[in-house]
């Protein structure tokens, strides 16, 4: 589930990378909401190619990524999703930990779970987040110029929560693109290691 999901060769240079088709993250993504707004899905002219500078993120993870059973109503999918808590630690918070590691967080794949992911988005406002495989971002988009991505539209500040329901199993780069009230484009880069 990289940029190369849709190529017959390997990726040799940006000029290969560039050429790739983008990667539909409905491909993965059964739902997305951020705090209360369900993402819909687009084809966005921005995740690519943003229209200003794009600036460093204020993203960051703000605690354990967690598991809940979306058949609440069935007590056995409850229990397991919390001993599937249980048993997983699905982020390392260590203060000691490589910085590129803090961005590595484990998942629970399949459309029985639901995933909360805390994150600070920082003191920006955030106006447009748009979600889809951090490799896209490297891509010229499809014949039109666009790239599939889950888009969140509204006012997003402070302690917000990526909730998503996953498809499949793997290990996937995401980016959340996100443009804030003083024109300001950023991305946050996150690694999932998506598993049973």
């Amino acid at each position: 589930m990289s940029c190369n999901c849709n190529s017959t060769g390997p990726i040799t240079s940006w000029i290969d990378w560039q050429n790739q088709a983008p990667q539909d993250p409905l491909d993965l993504i059964a739902r997305a909401k951020l705090g209360g707004t369900v993402g819909i899905y687009v084809n966005s002219t921005t995740f690519s190619s943003p229209s200003g500078s794009s600036y460093p993120t204020a993203f960051a993870l703000n605690g354990d990524p967690t598991c809940s059973a979306l058949g609440s109503d069935n007590l056995q999918n409850v229990a397991n999703a919390n001993q599937w808590n249980f048993q997983h630690i699905t982020r390392n918070s260590s203060a000691t930990l490589a910085p590129p590691l803090s961005k590595v967080i484990f998942l629970r794949g399949g459309t029985d779970w639901e995933m909360a992911i805390p994150l600070d988005l920082g003191a920006g406002t955030y106006l447009n987040i748009q979600l889809s495989f951090r490799d896209n971002a490297g891509t010229r988009g499809d014949f039109a110029g666009t790239v599939p991505v889950i888009e969140f539209a509204g006012t997003f500040t402070g302690s917000q929560t990526l909730s998503i329901t996953l498809k499949r199993f793997g290990h996937v780069w995401m980016g959340l693109r996100g443009l804030d009230n003083t024109s300001k484009w950023s991305m946050y880069e996150s690694e999932w290691i998506i598993v049973p």
